[in-house]
């Protein structure tokens, strides 16, 4: 099934006095490096190279309340075809100085029909745990997602961990690490291939962060994707050059 990409929460200034700090940023480097191994060598895989460009902008609307609003740009084929674009409009609410929940919906429009087109919607939660110098962001979705050619809609879970530091206490620059893993919910079918419940697929990503200005911030990465394709589809490998811009007021 299609995929997209989407930026984690901002986390706040590092509280060295939250609990277990430790702990998260051992736990924290676990879930990476798993996530690496979780990405198997099958003989039937494919692999691909992409860029994705993406711009967001993000902030409070009134008193805990927030929106957000992103448009993506996809190159798949080794860069040599445009894929899609992507807009993202998403409502949310601060429940705790840690904790953030989050509508939206999202239109995807293909470009040549190399992709089915698709319209989501989704709820999630944030949760940003300060770990000493590193901030811990951990995010959970929910997500309705509506394909052209699929008998019914598509539920899927996913989870997300995203960890970030700046180089120094005063640095302009830093560094995110991240994983995520999708779960199909339900088996569905897309014509006469079916897609089965179960790991959809999962990410891990590493960049480095330039904060511009006060409120504008840019971000190239890499990310490495595996696909996991069902029978008798290849499994893909793709991987990803991202920039993504984020403005916040």
């Amino acid at each position: 099934m299609t995929e997209e990409s989407s930026r984690a929460e901002p986390a706040p200034p590092s509280d060295r006095s939250f609990p277990y700090g430790r702990r998260a940023s051992r736990i924290a480097t676990a879930i990476l490096a798993g996530a690496i191994w979780a990405q198997p060598a099958v003989a039937q895989t494919t692999d691909d190279t992409q860029l994705w460009l993406s711009s967001n902008t993000q902030g409070f609307v009134r008193g805990p309340y927030r929106v957000s609003f992103e448009l993506h740009a996809r190159w798949r084929d080794d860069v040599q075809h445009y894929e899609r674009t992507v807009l993202r409009l998403q409502g949310g609410r601060t429940i705790t100085k840690h904790l953030t929940a989050w509508f939206g919906l999202e239109e995807n429009w293909p470009f040549a029909g190399r992709i089915p087109e698709e319209r989501r919607l989704w709820q999630q939660v944030i949760f940003v745990q300060p770990a000493g110098n590193w901030a811990l962001s951990h995010r959970a979705r929910l997500e309705q997602r509506f394909l052209e050619g699929v008998d019914r809609m598509v539920p899927r879970l996913r989870y997300s961990l995203r960890a970030t530091r700046p180089f120094s206490p005063a640095s302009a620059w830093g560094v995110a690490l991240g994983t995520e893993f999708f779960f199909q919910l339900r088996d569905v079918l897309r014509g006469r291939q079916p897609y089965p419940a179960g790991l959809d697929r999962d990410r891990v990503q590493a960049g480095i962060s330039r904060r511009l200005t006060h409120a504008v911030t840019v971000e190239p990465s890499y990310i490495l994707q595996f696909i996991n394709s069902p029978t008798p589809l290849p499994n893909r490998r793709e991987h990803i050059m991202q920039l993504q811009i984020a403005h916040r007021f």
